[in-house]
């Protein structure tokens, strides 16, 4: 049993910077919400599982 020091052969990532945040999720937003072409909205094809996780 450990203490929660000792990471043995797990792997630590250390989480995102808040600039990587923003710039990922400006990426996701421009995915699934595209700039419009004058009157129509291009669908991503996104499954629709993929789709509830993003937008929850």
């Amino acid at each position: 049993m450990g203490t929660g020091n000792d990471t043995g052969t797990r792997f630590f990532k250390p989480p995102p910077t808040v600039e990587e945040a923003e710039l990922t999720f400006g990426d996701i937003k421009r995915i699934l919400r595209p700039l419009k072409n004058v009157a129509s909205y291009k669908n991503p094809e996104l499954d629709s599982i993929f789709r509830r996780r993003v937008e929850t």
